[in-house]
């Protein structure tokens, strides 16, 4: 490997080396040699490439700016290459299901359409509006100690769309 560099992505953006869990450990992965194939957050394994298809995990643009103007990164959820859900979308919103089992007060149904309505809150879509109501309601139904904890969790991987909705519970 030695100096070996990354070719630059086709879209002109810097790879990214992100854990399974989803802690950034580099927003712009520039040399093989300065990779670890650890996190030192919780010690999963880190990626730099989509384990579906192979492509290279979107950092930061070389200069640091976004869209002509400095912005913290924001790692990505889906992989632009095909589509897929990256290792953290998917263990967290198999979190938010369990977590959303276990609540008290919704009948069956109630819980499916709190499970389908995860599914919609992570994407950017246009029913993440009213994926964001849907669960505000349900959730303002249901009882017990994961309420709280399933609200926090869907904050954090809700679409931008859905996140004020959700955030705050209108």
């Amino acid at each position: 490997m030695g100096l070996e560099r990354w070719r630059p992505r086709a879209d002109g953006y810097c790879v990214a080396q992100i854990c399974l869990n989803g802690h950034v450990i580099a927003h712009q992965a520039l040399r093989a040699d300065d990779l670890q194939p650890f996190c030192s957050q919780c010690g999963k394994e880190t990626l730099v490439k989509c384990a579906l298809c192979g492509e290279t995990i979107r950092g930061t643009l070389p200069d640091g700016e976004q869209n002509g103007r400095a912005a913290p990164y924001v790692r990505p959820s889906f992989c632009p290459a095909c589509g897929g859900a990256y290792p953290w979308t998917t263990a967290q919103l198999d979190a938010a299901r369990d977590l959303a089992k276990g609540l008290e007060g919704l009948s069956a149904r109630e819980h499916e359409l709190l499970a389908a309505s995860l599914d919609e809150l992570i994407a950017d879509t246009p029913r993440a509006s009213l994926a964001a109501t849907q669960f505000n309601s349900l959730v303002a139904k249901a009882r017990g100690a994961g309420v709280r904890a399933l609200r926090n969790l869907v904050v954090e991987i809700a679409a931008e769309a859905a996140k004020q909705h959700v955030s705050t519970g209108v």
